[in-house]
């Protein structure tokens, strides 16, 4: 599979040295997946890498059937999850019979699923509160002081502390955002 530069990130050695940067998304993904992946030359548009261009496709296929629903609001959540869904269906549609054929050269899937979650360690602020992903979250007041483990995931929080999760929170997306209770 050929990734882009950028989406390889500076730090990516397989077969021999494992050696990922702190943030290693795509790259853990392709370590544990055992597949070797290869990078495209900086600067050089004319290699674009599968997943920049199946990302490319993607967004203008959600983006035309937005268009054609001529509205982008969506009642809820759930309502904007099963249209993504509908789209992708159709975007893959064609491509169940060519699937089929791959299936069998593909190897065996790991014995551990991938976390699908980032963990991250954070110090509890005399304000009770922490910093994720640089936004703020307001916890329990016993833990100022205290480093407690968080994990992150799509689209809440997990504060751990002690070996038991002590908070589940709604995730908040972008920066300099805050939940305070």
């Amino acid at each position: 599979m050929m990734f882009g530069h950028a989406e390889m990130g500076p730090h990516l050695t397989f077969r021999g040295g494992t050696s990922l940067s702190k943030g290693w998304g795509l790259a853990g993904l392709m370590l544990h997946y055992n597949v070797e992946p290869t990078k495209t030359n900086p600067g050089s548009p004319n290699e674009n890498g599968d997943c920049e261009s199946l990302h490319g496709h993607l967004k203008d296929a959600i983006d035309q059937a937005l268009m054609l629903r001529g509205s982008r609001d969506f009642a809820s959540r759930e309502a904007y999850q099963a249209f993504i869904d509908e789209v992708f269906a159709r975007k893959n549609a064609g491509r169940v019979k060519r699937f089929e054929e791959e299936r069998e050269s593909l190897g065996p899937l790991p014995p551990k699923p991938i976390a699908y979650h980032d963990t991250v360690e954070v110090k509890v602020r005399s304000s009770s509160t922490i910093v994720v992903k640089k936004n703020i979250y307001s916890v329990p007041s016993r833990l100022i002081g205290e480093v407690v483990k968080v994990r992150v995931f799509a689209e809440h929080l997990e504060v751990w502390y002690a070996q038991r999760c002590t908070e589940r929170l709604p995730r908040l997306h972008g920066s300099g955002k805050h939940r305070i209770h």
